[in-house]
């Protein structure tokens, strides 16, 4: 990937300048290329599927990767379940090479347990988190999943404050604090782009020409709702859909502006009702 596009978070930097005034440099060392690497994992994936990456903006827990058209659930799926893979392959290959190079285990444990926290951290469905994305890639109905999601972000978010609170009375622990932060900034502002990306899908009208899109020619009984065909319209598609009757002969065919105009009309409506019509 072109590094011009790699990006360092302001958070990221300020977790870094954090561990340095702490004397933790070799940590944040650490950090830094088990971000990179797991990043570098999604990026990689999603190139492979086609698409062109815009910019990846390192953050503590991950990275935010700007992609140039949303990913199909399936490519989701590889893409966002690749970065935890990464770092879970980078821990086991640490724990190869004590069991070749015993004497590496005092300089190479931190990297271990960085890449194991970042891979297990990036699992939980929480939002913005890879976990969450996974998870939206693979339920029908991702509206409610996103609310679900953000919602368990801010809990979790609640949580590590009350948390770092009350760790304050023992011994003050300031990852309680940072994933709190966190967690709050990826449910609040990443979620919104969400929203956007979910909606152009829905949407079928909104298409991404810069990839290949499918012809699909689609049969509906003229007694179906308007509702149960647009239910089935994405934006990764072109259709041509075709009014039948019991037998399979074609009543009346509908495409283009004319499906665009159905989204607007009242769900429950027969497609019978529009034989009748000369133009949606």
């Amino acid at each position: 990937m072109d590094m011009k596009k790699i990006r360092l978070h302001p958070f990221f930097i300020i977790l870094g300048i954090f561990l340095l005034l702490r004397g933790k440099l070799l940590i944040f060392l650490h950090t830094l290329v088990c971000v990179f690497i797991h990043e570098y994992a999604h990026s990689v994936s999603a190139k492979k599927r086609g698409y062109r990456i815009n910019s990846l903006t390192l953050m503590p827990y991950g990275a935010v990767l700007n992609a140039d058209s949303g990913l199909s659930d399936e490519d989701a799926f590889a893409v966002y379940a690749s970065g935890p893979m990464i770092n879970f392959l980078a821990a086991l290959s640490v724990v190869a090479l004590w069991w070749t190079f015993p004497e590496s285990y005092s300089f190479t444990l931190g990297f271990f347990k960085v890449n194991l926290a970042l891979g297990i951290f990036n699992l939980l469905p929480l939002y913005p988190l890879d976990g969450s994305r996974i998870l939206l890639s693979a339920v029908k109905n991702k509206k409610r999943c996103l609310r679900i999601l953000i919602a368990a972000g801010y809990g979790a978010s609640f949580l590590c404050a009350v948390l770092f609170v009350v760790s304050a009375f023992f011994e003050l622990v300031y990852s309680f604090a940072l994933v709190s932060v966190m967690l709050f900034l990826g449910a609040s502002v990443e979620a919104e782009k969400e929203k956007y990306v979910l909606f152009c899908k829905e949407f079928f009208c909104v298409q991404d020409l810069s990839r290949p899109l499918k012809k699909t020619e689609l049969y509906v009984h003229s007694s179906a709702s308007v509702g149960s065909l647009t239910r089935n319209l994405t934006s990764e598609g072109v259709y041509v859909v075709r009014i039948v009757d019991g037998n399979m002969n074609i009543l009346k065919t509908l495409e283009g502006r004319e499906l665009e105009k159905l989204f607007f009309m009242e769900k429950s409506r027969p497609m019978a009702a529009l034989l009748e019509e000369k133009s949606l």
